[in-house]
């Protein structure tokens, strides 16, 4: 009778202090408009989509991806092109598969690119026992669609993180391996605590990502290569946008 007693009362106190909590706070969906070339398979880029949002999620991030279909789509607060520009590379970068603009204050822009080219370029070249042209779609498009999304996902976080630099370790980690894009583990690009912290404080109802989303319209360029060009940064990954 004691026990039935003492975990009686210990259920009432649970349930009075998850009365008593205050409900947790939503952080502000992340709302990204996607441009994609005409000549990109259009089964994958859920996959992209997908590999980049398990990233994001797993530290908190509500993302909603807005894609292009034809019809006039109301200006995002941040756009992802995924298209064939190469990028202009640089030593430490020779062939990226990602890059965000930075303004000349080091705030990343609200562009970012995802090249499917190099992505290709980059498994073309990957050690395998078979060429990717003689894989069938599906895998072919597993594996891009691993690569582009966690290229992505990097991307996202210098945006995300207001971070114009790289960490040694992590989803920031400036320089990869094939095998680590491609591979199925994908805990090397895990974000770390001090990084979900600060996004999620960014992007709670009044903080400054969140104000930022709601209040600011921004002007969407075209894409690199028609009305405007993107060239390179000071740091590996960046490129600062620039009209023509």
């Amino acid at each position: 009778m004691l026990i039935a007693t003492s975990l009686s009362v210990a259920s009432a106190l649970l349930l009075s202090s998850a009365l008593a909590a205050p409900p947790p706070v939503t952080p502000t969906p992340l709302v990204i408009g996607v441009t994609v070339a005409v000549d990109i398979s259009p089964t994958l880029i859920p996959r992209v989509l997908a590999e980049a949002e398990s990233i994001w999620r797993a530290a908190g991030v509500v993302i909603v991806w807005e894609r292009e279909g034809g019809v006039e789509m109301h200006a995002p607060m941040l756009r992802v092109w995924i298209g064939g520009a190469k990028g202009l590379g640089s030593q430490e970068q020779a062939m990226p598969l990602g890059w965000i603009g930075f303004d000349e204050d080091g705030t990343p822009t609200r562009n970012i690119y995802v090249s499917h080219t190099n992505a290709q370029a980059l498994l073309t070249m990957t050690e395998s026992d078979r060429s990717p042209s003689r894989m069938p779609r599906a895998e072919k498009e597993t594996l891009l669609g691993r690569a582009m999304g966690r290229a992505l996902a990097h991307e996202l976080g210098h945006f995300l993180l207001a971070l114009k630099g790289h960490t040694e370790t992590g989803l920031m980690r400036a320089r990869r391996t094939a095998t680590e894009f491609f591979s199925r583990d994908s805990s090397r690009f895990r974000i770390d605590a001090e990084q979900r912290a600060v996004v999620l404080s960014r992007l709670q109802p009044g903080g400054l990502l969140a104000v930022l989303l709601a209040s600011a319209m921004p002007v969407i360029p075209g894409e690199p290569g028609t009305t405007a060009r993107w060239t390179q940064d000071s740091a590996a990954h960046s490129r600062q946008f620039e009209r023509d």
